[in-house]
């Protein structure tokens, strides 16, 4: 699922919504926004800095502590999956913003799958991160020189059960 960022939008607004969408349930339900597509280069380094402060505060562990964000993931094999895709990611170019590889559980925490939240930035459609669906906290930013391009690309791609757009203008949404 992608979410379409327009220069317009309020960054601070898109970042906490994000946030919610792509991190919340760990990322494993069929409605997480697991791509930004940000449209224009006006708003890039402003938004990736934003969600890289915002990801790095989010508090990682068990469901049942309500001061947690998100928790683990399902299985042993889909955390190896999602890092696998993480690494994929990185070897293909895309930048590791934030890398919920590096997440170490507590000690009481020792037999879940938890992986931090991962913000991948400079992602290509090419890519195995961006072309299998993660289905874990992971958000992939792509950029777009314009709106037209935005929904060519979220069209081409066989996933896809929702799309949203951040913007202030009704004839753009």
């Amino acid at each position: 699922n992608h979410a379409v960022v327009m220069p317009d939008s309020d960054i601070d607004s898109v970042v906490n919504q994000l946030i919610g969408a792509a991190f919340g349930s760990s990322g494993q339900r069929c409605m997480a926004i697991s791509v930004a597509v940000l449209v224009g280069d006006v708003l890039a380094d402003k938004f990736i800095e934003k969600i890289r402060l915002v990801s790095n505060g989010l508090r990682v562990g068990a469901f049942n502590n309500t001061d947690n964000d998100f928790g683990p993931v399902v299985t042993r094999e889909h955390k190896k999956k999602i890092e696998a895709l993480i690494t994929s990611a990185e070897d293909d170019g895309a930048e590791i913003v934030v890398d919920g590889r590096l997440f170490k559980p507590s000690d009481d925490l020792h037999g879940g799958f938890f992986l931090g939240p991962t913000v991948i930035d400079k992602t290509e459609i090419w890519m195995e991160s961006y072309k299998e669906e993660i289905f874990g906290p992971v958000l992939l930013v792509i950029e777009a020189d314009t709106l037209e391009e935005a929904i060519q690309i979220i069209n081409e791609n066989p996933y896809g059960n929702g799309t949203s757009i951040f913007t202030a203008s009704g004839a753009a949404a």
